[in-house]
């Protein structure tokens, strides 16, 4: 029991999730097996051939997991200017022989027989550089721990004024990171929370909004009886990025008689403009 324990150290949530995936994939090969079949002229031979994958690729998986970090500090600095020679060289390939092409791209490289995708190759190296980054710029201990508390008391700094001005007098947060720091804010400043959540998972009478993304829509709801005419709201999100989500809990607070005079965010991606989306009302954030 003690050597499973150090071969599969780590997050057992990642370990659930790898293991998953490989059950998923031999589902996906048996529901192409008509197809497969039909090339190989074997039922069984895609079936077989997947689940030997599996197996050397989930030892190449534990194998690797278990070699220390201080060996792959050098690779990406390998693999990064590799995979940009053979991204490169793939599309000149594409250029020379369009039988390449697959949706009019070329991706693949056939080398002894091995096929496979330079990308992949940028995408690992991408992966161990940003970790790498990451580990270097968090405290010898984890991340800050300091940093949450600093978030909260320059939250509570700045509407403590804005609540005795009597500019705002209640609070409203978007699901569901945004609820992190809502609720201590709330809970410091002693004012009502109301909770902005997605679709359905609100019981009571609701009052719906859409919002735009980037690949559809999406909706949020409030709870009619949790809203009163005339109150005037803080709006919390973790992140504003276009100031969609935002917009669509202001038209909430709006359709039960309230109104959002203030609007924060930990985060701010100013380059996508959210000022003005949510004007005229005021937007703060501390970074």
């Amino acid at each position: 029991m003690g050597l499973v324990k150090d071969l599969f150290k780590g997050d057992r949530v990642i370990w659930i999730i790898f293991l998953f995936l490989c059950l998923i994939s031999i589902i996906e090969v048996f529901s192409a097996g008509s197809t497969l079949t039909y090339k190989s002229g074997d039922h069984w031979a895609p079936i077989r051939q997947h689940s030997i994958f599996l197996i050397v690729g989930f030892f190449i998986v534990v194998l690797v997991h278990n070699i220390p970090s201080k060996w792959f500090r050098a690779l990406p600095f390998i693999l990064l200017p590799l995979s940009i020679i053979l991204l490169l060289f793939v599309m000149a390939m594409g250029f020379i022989h369009p039988e390449y092409k697959t949706n009019d791209a070329a991706r693949w490289l056939n080398i002894a027989g091995i096929q496979f995708q330079p990308s992949e190759i940028a995408k690992m190296a991408i992966i161990i550089i940003t970790a790498f980054i990451l580990s270097r710029t968090q405290e010898e201990k984890s991340a800050n721990p300091k940093a949450f508390k600093w978030c909260l008391d320059r939250m509570y700094e700045i509407y403590k004024a804005k609540l005795e001005e009597g500019k705002i007098d209640a609070i409203a947060s978007v699901e569901s990171r945004g609820f992190l720091f809502a609720a201590p804010l709330a809970e410091k400043l002693e004012i009502p929370l109301v909770l902005i959540r997605k679709k359905g998972k609100l019981p009571g009478d609701v009052y719906r909004a859409s919002y735009d993304l980037e690949y559809g829509s999406a909706e949020i709801e409030i709870h009619k009886a949790d809203i009163k005419a005339g109150q005037k709201f803080l709006l919390i999100d973790d992140l504003i990025a276009t100031g969609g989500t935002l917009k669509a809990g202001m038209q909430l607070l709006e359709m039960g008689g309230a109104s959002a005079t203030e609007v924060f965010g930990i985060i701010g991606l100013t380059d996508l403009k959210y000022k003005e989306a949510l004007a005229p009302v005021n937007v703060t954030t501390l970074i």
